[in-house]
């Protein structure tokens, strides 16, 4: 039966040394798809529970068009993103909100002070405050809204799990990933699914192959505005700019990876690692040998 990720469902992934002594092993696990869902590649346990967090977001996003959000193709790369806060992230976030005469007071993630280190020196200089634009969810949070709002539905609950946008977003995770074990809270507010890596892995092999309209209409978002989904000159849009793939990390070392021509890849790790170093050498690992 799968259980929660721990130890004993992980290998050794990464070990750095110093002058040829172990300085430090980095422990994690990861599944690799081909394109018909059969796995190529596992390394520790491909069934163990996790919590993909931010890695979900495109799938959530799904959910939102399903419940009848109208989004640009910018905006539903935000709804997707773990962004740094940039006055063009924090500009997008607004534009959705105003789609539907909302604005910043309904969003409910929490506020926050930019992830991009210029731009958050530029609203301290400026004698701004944290925002909740400015907070890494506010896309998806906002997407929620704009389905909420055109489904007539209510605003101020629109984070509780029995929310018809937040139904839709789970039958969207669920049908696309697979069962949803369990539901927590994310850090933003938003609920938080369970799901396994290799669940997870499913889910991005299904982001490139599948042919629902929603399906299709996030994954070129997240192709053609690759800046929205965290930011320049971070990780993840320098892999979905100059390779192509689709790339969404999650917090505690989750990240998911899709391509057209290639294979779909989740991995996770035990260690904290915000840069995600250990998991792209791991995925270097994998698919250059």
């Amino acid at each position: 039966m799968a259980s929660a990720i721990d130890i004993t469902h992980c290998t050794e992934l990464l070990r750095v040394t110093r002058n040829s002594v172990v300085e430090s092993r980095h422990y994690g696990a990861a599944v690799v798809l081909d394109a018909s869902g059969e796995i190529l590649e596992a390394l520790g346990d491909p069934q163990a529970l996790i919590f993909p967090r931010s890695a979900l977001k495109p799938f959530q996003a799904i959910g939102s068009l399903r419940a009848g959000a109208v989004l640009s193709s910018a905006q539903l790369a935000l709804a997707c993103a773990s962004h740094l806060g940039t006055a063009r992230h924090q500009q997008l976030a607004h534009s959705v909100l105003a789609s539907v005469n909302l604005d910043e007071d309904h969003l409910q993630c929490p506020a926050s002070w930019p992830g991009d280190s210029a731009a958050r020196t530029e609203m301290i200089i400026g004698g701004h405050s944290q925002n909740k634009l400015a907070f890494n969810c506010s896309g998806k949070h906002a997407a929620f809204l704009a389905a909420a709002v055109s489904r007539g539905e209510p605003v101020e609950t629109y984070l509780n799990p029995e929310h018809p946008v937040q139904q839709c977003a789970l039958e969207a995770i669920e049908e696309f990933c697979g069962p949803v074990t369990f539901v927590g809270v994310d850090g933003c507010g938003a609920p938080a699914p369970q799901i396994s890596l290799h669940s997870l892995a499913k889910g991005f092999k299904n982001l490139s192959t599948g042919s629902d309209q929603h399906v299709r209409a996030v994954a070129h978002a997240m192709r053609e505005h690759p800046w929205a989904v965290r930011g320049p000159g971070s990780p993840n849009t320098i892999v979905n700019e100059s390779t192509g793939i689709i790339a969404k990390l999650g917090a505690e070392g989750v990240l998911g990876m899709s391509a057209e021509v290639s294979n779909p890849f989740a991995p996770t790790t035990q260690t904290r690692n915000d840069n995600m170093s250990s998991v792209c050498l791991v995925q270097q690992s994998i698919f250059w040998p």
